[in-house]
């Protein structure tokens, strides 16, 4: 059992041992008949406590009160006040290792079910990272799961990139990257390397990374760079990882490159820029950030507790419009069917005649408004990112 299983959260209501729970803001309750939860509990707390929590995605087998008799090798399913129970009710969580006879014997069990569990037919275009577990397009989860920025298609074309939040998360508004500041800027390459080779050293200037020079490694990990042979032709290439940074300095730092390079380096004549991956921080949209780029729709409210989630970047899907600014207009006329984001993650029409939303991003379009043309832009098609 790895440490990384477990995670502490603030009772909501007193707790008994091994029942499941979820979240209920930043805090743990029960987990209800036809909720999935998070984890279970190791212990009983008090309202207010703190309680350990082992979670879903963690992996290996747990223990798990049952609501009454089931009989070993059954499936489960999720039953009131956090237990299990045989009864039938959608999907089983999984299956009982050994039998319960009465109410709250507790009982060892195989979880292959968790939150946002794996939606038939959709295509996933990366493995699960080692140490991980599949995690569905609603799921959350404390452990990185994929590779940010993994793409996730559904059958009916939606398309979701996999991402990590640095604030609480609304899922009725886009969100922003934080990664706006390039993480090395125009660098010099500092030793060659040969056509074929996997990774090159660069030069790391005394405000890059996090503006003091420092780096941490593998920060920019599938971050994308981009080789300037000053032939006219610049080479765009992704990052599997680098060395850490550290010092507020800068320095020389060697990067790791998913391909090999398809031409040798010089480095007297080749320098590079660095963007970490754009879903490795991703924020809650706010005034003080109008030009960070807008990168999704979260399908879940993700936190620092647990970040790892999935956001939309394409499809059919409903954001909030602003309220502020003429809500009710979006769509409501035939000329007002394109989309941009505002400033909280809200959306608004592209209007050339305001001064705000003249050149703000464009997100998408109108499918669906309200009939009366009382709520503006109830469903739309978002274009983001494919």
């Amino acid at each position: 059992m790895i440490e990384s299983a477990f995670l502490t959260l603030v009772a909501g209501e007193t707790l008994a041992a091994k029942r499941r729970v979820k979240l209920s803001g930043t805090t743990a309750i029960y987990a209800g008949a036809t909720e999935i939860g998070i984890g279970v509990t190791e212990f009983a707390v008090l309202s207010g406590e703190d309680v350990t929590i082992r979670l879903d995605n963690g992996g290996g087998t747990m223990e798990i009160a049952a609501a009454g008799e089931i009989a070993a090798g059954a499936p489960f399913y999720p039953a009131a006040s956090g237990r299990i129970t045989a009864t039938v009710g959608g999907l089983p969580l999984g299956f009982a290792l050994a039998a319960a006879s009465a109410l709250d014997d507790i009982i060892n069990v195989l979880r292959t079910r968790v939150a946002g569990e794996l939606t038939l037919g959709d295509q996933i275009f990366s493995d699960v990272l080692e140490g991980g577990s599949p995690q569905g397009p609603y799921g959350l989860s404390l452990l990185k799961n994929y590779p940010f920025g993994t793409r996730r298609v559904t059958r009916d074309g939606r398309v979701f990139k996999y991402g990590c939040a640095i604030s609480t998360l609304n899922t009725d508004l886009l969100a922003q990257s934080n990664s706006h500041v390039q993480a090395v800027a125009y660098a010099a390459v500092q030793a060659t390397a040969a056509a074929g080779a996997t990774s090159l050293k660069v030069t790391v200037g005394a405000t890059d990374g996090d503006g003091s020079g420092n780096i941490a490694a593998d920060a920019l990990a599938e971050g994308s760079i981009v080789i300037f042979p000053h032939s006219e032709n610049s080479i765009n290439m992704k990052i599997t990882g680098n060395t850490v940074l550290a010092g507020g300095t800068g320095g020389t730092m060697t990067v790791t490159l998913e391909h090999p390079l398809p031409i040798p380096i010089t480095h007297t004549s080749m320098h590079v820029e660095i963007m970490a991956n754009q879903f490795a921080a991703v924020k809650a949209g706010s005034a003080g950030d109008l030009h960070k780029s807008f990168i999704g729709l979260p399908m879940m409210p993700a936190t620092t507790l647990l970040p790892h989630h999935w956001e939309q970047t394409w499809g059919e899907c409903w954001v909030a419009p602003d309220n502020g600014w003429s809500s009710a207009d979006v769509g409501n006329t035939r000329e007002n069917h394109q989309v941009v984001a505002r400033y909280n993650g809200s959306i608004a029409i592209h209007d050339s005649d305001d001064a705000e939303n003249e050149l703000q991003q464009h997100v998408g379009f109108v499918l669906s408004r309200a009939r009366a043309n009382t709520q503006g832009a109830p469903f739309i098609m978002l274009q983001i990112s494919r």
